[in-house]
């Protein structure tokens, strides 16, 4: 949907903000080409800005004001978008343990699949900032579920180091490897089904231990959360 028909929808609902609406940056680097907008809350529920997706798998092809051609763009997002605190977390209120992925889309469509747990990193890195707000919701437990590419173990054994230094939280890990060809866990859901999918996700393994014993067959500890996946 266009800027100036959100814009103008608003001001329908908000008549009495109609200087503020005006003034809200929806756009972003990659400008008014956008047909899909995921918003970006923080751990109160707050809307920080806007993700902004292309619906072709594949991007869209963008010309900046500078007049530079941008190929396969995807991603694009509001200006000023904040995003201090993990994506979802306000929608996991409550909940000691969490699944953590990298794609935004990935946690939306989990959660709207009656999952209460799932948060996304983004481009795959778990950062200091997002750990505040793990503690403040009294996270115990996560297990973490990257991309099965070349980065996603890098990216994975980055966020243990993190989590093991900086909390108390218990960091489990669901390898790459187990997403067999697909990317990541909505990948499989969508090839494959919940049947699938919900086996995979069980079969977490305690890090730095279960993390290591890819390679030295440690046995594998049990996540708490087993008997409570539906």
């Amino acid at each position: 949907m266009p800027v100036t028909k959100i814009k103008g929808y608003l001001q329908q609902q908000h008549p009495e903000a109609d200087n503020e609406i005006i003034q809200l940056p929806f756009n972003g680097h990659f400008g008014d080409n956008f047909s899909l907008a995921i918003p970006y809350r923080n751990a109160k529920g707050q809307i920080t800005g806007f993700l902004k997706r292309a619906t072709s798998p594949r991007g869209i092809t963008v010309t900046t004001k500078d007049g530079v051609v941008h190929n396969s763009v995807r991603w694009d997002s509001t200006a000023g978008l904040k995003k201090s605190d993990i994506f979802n977390l306000s929608a996991c209120r409550g909940q000691q343990d969490l699944l953590i992925v990298e794609g935004y889309p990935d946690a939306v469509y989990f959660t709207a699949l009656g999952m209460p747990h799932v948060v996304a990193v983004g481009q795959g890195l778990l950062s200091e900032s997002h750990l505040e707000g793990l503690r403040l919701n009294r996270v115990k437990n996560v297990i973490i579920s990257f991309d099965n590419d070349e980065v996603g173990p890098r990216n994975t054994c980055a966020a243990i180091k993190l989590l093991l230094a900086k909390t108390d939280i218990t960091p489990y890990v669901l390898d790459p490897k187990l997403l067999g060809i697909h990317k990541d866990p909505m990948s499989l859901y969508v090839r494959k089904g919940w049947s699938h999918s919900k086996p995979c996700t069980r079969r977490s393994v305690r890090a730095p231990y279960g993390w290591l014993s890819i390679c030295s067959k440690t046995k594998r500890m049990k996540a708490p959360w087993e008997n409570r996946i539906k």
